[in-house]
């Protein structure tokens, strides 16, 4: 049970991290899978999903550290700056902390486009269109870890509140509204 709430703990962290620059988000909602699986022997866990939420992982991270310069490419920005929006994000972490990862790339797309074409108009144009990937790539991630949560609500026992004693939190009831099928863990996640 203790393992159960830890991994719930940490599957509510990684939540909170997909949209908060300061922690990683999908990271700790596979972690907190992973461990939630280790503790109740695999038992219905998919080697499959697990593996998929591993690479989706991964993905999250990817579209960190990228998504912001494609952003700035995507608007047909120079490549001075998609560069300067990806040094952004490494510099932006290095000197602002957890909010570099936002107000980095803007100042390096920014910067990048206004030493390319000296128009501030172009230069603000790049900033804002790698902001909009900044917010893309958070739907995203918000996504993808809840649909890692949906599995692991999914692989709850149907009556977590018996072993607890707290009506409340009695999901099974709520999950009792839909049958329960293969592969419908963003469903139970809804209710």
């Amino acid at each position: 049970m203790i393992w159960t709430i830890v991994s719930a703990l940490f599957i509510l962290t990684g939540i909170i991290g997909a949209v908060a620059p300061f922690l990683p988000g999908a990271p700790l909602v596979l972690g907190g899978l992973l461990l939630y699986g280790y503790t109740t022997d695999w038992v219905g866990f998919s080697g499959w999903a697990i593996g998929i939420f591993a690479g989706l992982t991964i993905f999250t991270l990817v579209i960190d550290v990228f998504g912001p310069a494609l952003g700035a490419r995507g608007l047909r920005a120079s490549r001075l700056a998609s560069l300067g929006a990806f040094i952004g994000v490494i510099l932006g972490v290095a000197l602002f902390g957890p909010l570099g990862i936002v107000i980095g790339p803007l100042l390096g797309a920014f910067a990048g486009e206004y030493y390319s074409s000296r128009n501030p108009q172009l230069a603000a144009q790049a900033a804002r269109s790698t902001f909009i990937a900044f917010v893309v790539g958070t739907a995203v991630k918000l996504g993808i870890v809840f649909a890692m949560a949906g599995y692991f609500i999914q692989h709850l026992p149907e009556y977590p509140a018996a072993c607890c004693g707290d009506e409340w939190l009695n999901i099974a009831f709520l999950r009792g509204a839909i049958p329960r099928q293969e592969g419908a863990g963003f469903i139970y996640l809804l209710l």
